[in-house]
C-alpha cells in the first residue's frame, strides 16, 4: 500500500470503527463502518438468470434466506 491509502476487508457481518493516525502518531480520524449483505444486488442478479422465478430474498441473524 502506498501513503494516503486504506484498505480494509470485511470478514464478516457487523459494525467495526476505523482508526487513522498521523505519521508522528497522532489520531486524525475515527469512524464505524457496518458490513451488511448487498441484498438489493442478490436479488437483481437472481432475477437476471432466473427471470420466470418468483424469489424472494431475506437476511436474518447474518444468513440469507
Amino acid at each position: 500500500m502506498q501513503s494516503g491509502q486504506l484498505y480494509v476487508l470485511g470478514r464478516g457481518l457487523g459494525t467495526t470503527n476505523v482508526l487513522l493516525w498521523d505519521g508522528r502518531n497522532k489520531l486524525i480520524s475515527a469512524f464505524d463502518i457496518e458490513v451488511t449483505h448487498d441484498l438489493d444486488t442478490l436479488k437483481t442478479k437472481l432475477f437476471e438468470l432466473l427471470p420466470e422465478e418468483n424469489i424472494d430474498v431475506h437476511s436474518s441473524q447474518g444468513l440469507l434466506y
